[in-house]
């Protein structure tokens, strides 16, 4: 067959090849990550870490891949850090022992023995799980933080450093189940029982900084962007982290130092010996050895006797290169600490929300930490939705996400991005008096407050609250919340948000039998800028009008010669009278007003309230 292909068909043949394997490098290359992204791979060790892989010990390589069913084990002092995705990793501590199952997205890893840390910062789509199982406790985890350990002889439990997770506490005996969910900051234990009916309980506590194991301080420090995740997550203080970081680790350095200065005065003392030896053995006399036979005299020849041999002259000494020595000084020829470390990576969380007008404030963390320039700059690609200045700081402009963006500054090209949601202010409490009193044909106005000052959207609708069990025709109620009686009864009126329509409240409208009327209305003010108002309140006994107490107000080039009286019997009805007043700064055409309010004198409740334009001739 290939006898009969012609050269140029080779060459064709040939070139597809190349070109289909460039094509499927440049995929393989843009597409690494998503490769790679379900892959569970070992990220870091120390110590003595064992690999059962299919009943063998496996050997364990740099960036090996974890197939399930492998099971890790780790000795005294010793960890292995597993990237379970983009978005996943665990921490396996010293003495434990965990085994991995993988199926599709579905991921399970269960803790036989010792603890782990585990971070999954991003939330899990829809179709994904992921579940962390001890004998008697399995966690549902979908996007947080938290430490998971196996007690000996006493109970498992998980610590949660951010976020919601769902625990199913488990009886292997009797397959009992409970289940509890848990936020950041608890720990929880599961317990095992004897008791018949109960034979498996959860207890869930608060736990400080000090109640923080050692493994868990150690990750929050080593990793400081999960540390401002859980801080804010929990309301821990960072700074107390640290103070316990430097307790757990200072101890340690200086016995590492008392262990050198042992050494050192070793050496010393063997030194001193060595020198006490050596004087010893000069001071003590030697034992005459016989004397040697003398070589007989050298014959130097006459043409030779006045010739004097020459030394040649010692070399100069070599300088100093770089392939000599190593040296300290500032020059940038040599390999030593004084060269330039790049950052290698930068990480930043994914996500994070903001209010219009509020600030966040992004960390990012920077490695190596002895990067030499650690300098950041910050972008966003939406101005119009979030900024962002040179300290990280970002604030909400308007509803909208925007991408936040930090770059290195010493020529790596490394950079990471958070997700930036920016939303509006909405009202989320109203709060409003529990009852007002209006007369008959009166109207009065509901005070209210909305919660936060800073709501975008303020506006309200008011309506009667059920026409099903509050009457209609009882009272009225604007959108402004001023409220007409009708008839004599009660009934309740229902203020809400519209940016927030879940958000009301609720306020009790009692119209009394009586009504009042303010006469003239309108009232025109003639040149000599005086007239007389009666307030008359129909309807009310003897009795009721030693109730109440009217009050009058005007506008700023009006003035009244009262503002508050009480009513006096005239015709069965109640009479209040007041004069009004124009000021000389009152100019003609000018509409003013005058507001009169009835209200109980044991409450200081409103119970009618009128309005009268005045008009300036």
């Amino acid at each position: 067959m290939l006898k009969n292909v012609n050269k140029k068909m080779i060459i064709a043949i040939a070139a597809a090849l190349v070109v289909i394997g460039a094509a499927t490098a440049i995929f393989v290359m843009k597409n690494k990550n998503k490769i790679t992204a379900t892959t569970m791979r070992l990220m870091e060790m120390q110590g003595t870490v064992t690999l059962e892989s299919g009943g063998k010990i496996k050997e364990i390589i740099d960036n090996l891949k974890l197939n399930s069913g492998d099971v890790l084990s780790t000795a005294v002092d010793s960890f292995v850090s597993i990237s379970l995705d983009d978005y996943k990793m665990v921490k396996i501590h010293e003495k434990s022992r965990a085994e991995f199952i993988q199926s599709g997205k579905e991921l399970a890893l269960n803790l036989v023995e010792g603890s782990l840390f585990f971070d999954v910062s991003k939330k899990l789509e829809a179709d994904e799980t992921f579940q962390i199982s001890t004998s008697t406790m399995v966690v549902g985890i979908r996007g947080t933080s938290g430490y998971v350990f196996v007690e000996q002889g006493g109970a498992d439990g998980i610590l949660i450093t951010d976020g919601t997770v769902e625990i199913t506490g488990i009886n292997p005996s009797t397959g009992e189940e409970i289940k509890t969910t848990a936020h950041a900051g608890q720990i929880v234990h599961v317990y095992i029982l004897d008791d018949d009916e109960k034979s498996v309980t959860f207890s869930l506590e608060n736990a400080m900084e000090k109640d923080l194991p050692p493994e868990v301080v150690d990750f929050l420090v080593e990793h400081p962007v999960l540390m401002d995740r859980v801080c804010q997550a929990t309301g821990w203080d960072k700074d107390k982290i640290k103070e316990i970081y430097e307790n757990l680790h200072t101890p340690k350095e200086e016995e590492e130092v008392k262990e050198e200065e042992k050494e050192e005065v070793k050496e010393t003392e063997e030194e001193d010996n060595k020198e006490e030896k050596k004087e010893d053995e000069k001071d003590t006399p030697k034992q005459q050895d016989p004397p040697k036979q003398q070589d007989p005299p050298t014959v130097i020849p006459d043409e030779q006797a006045d010739v004097i041999p020459v030394i040649p002259p010692a070399e100069p000494p070599l300088e100093n290169t770089d392939d000599q020595t190593n040296d300290d000084d500032d020059d940038d020829d040599d390999d030593d600490d004084d060269s330039t470390v790049l950052i290698s990576q930068l990480e930043m969380v994914m996500e994070a929300s903001v209010d219009v007008g509020d600030t966040i404030t992004l960390s990012c963390g920077v490695f190596p930490s002895n990067a030499t320039n650690k300098a950041l700059s910050w972008s966003t690609s939406a101005p119009g939705v979030a900024t962002v200045n040179s300290s990280g700081v970002v604030t909400g402009v308007s509803a909208g996400s925007a991408t936040i963006t930090a770059t290195a500054r010493d020529g790596s090209g490394k950079s990471a991005s958070c997700d930036v949601s920016v939303s509006e202010v909405v009202v989320n409490q109203i709060t409003a008096e529990s009852q007002v009193n209006v007369s008959v044909g009166g109207t009065v106005q509901v005070y209210y407050a909305l919660s936060p000052d800073n709501a975008a959207n303020k506006s309200m609708i008011w309506e009667i609250y059920d026409s099903s069990v509050d009457p209609t025709d009882v009272a009225t109620v604007d959108n402004n919340g001023r409220v007409t009686g009708l008839r004599a009864g009660h009934t309740r009126i229902h203020g809400y948000s519209v940016a927030s329509p879940s958000v009301g409240a609720l306020v009790h409208v009692y119209v009394n039998s009586f009504g009042i009327s303010v006469s003239p209305s309108p009232l025109t003010l003639e040149d000599d800028g005086y007239a007389e108002m009666t307030i008359t309140a129909s309807g009310m006994t003897a009795e009721q009008l030693g109730q109440y107490q009217w009050y009058a107000s005007c506008s700023g080039e009006l003035e009244l010669d009262q503002t508050v009286g009480t009513f006096s019997n005239s015709s069965g009805n109640g009479v209040g009278v007041f004069n009004v007043r124009k000021k000389s700064t009152a100019q003609s055409e000018d509409i003013l007003n005058v507001n009169v309010i009835v209200k109980k004198i044991s409450d200081s409740s409103v119970v009618a309230e009128k309005d009268i334009t005045v008009y300036i001739e």
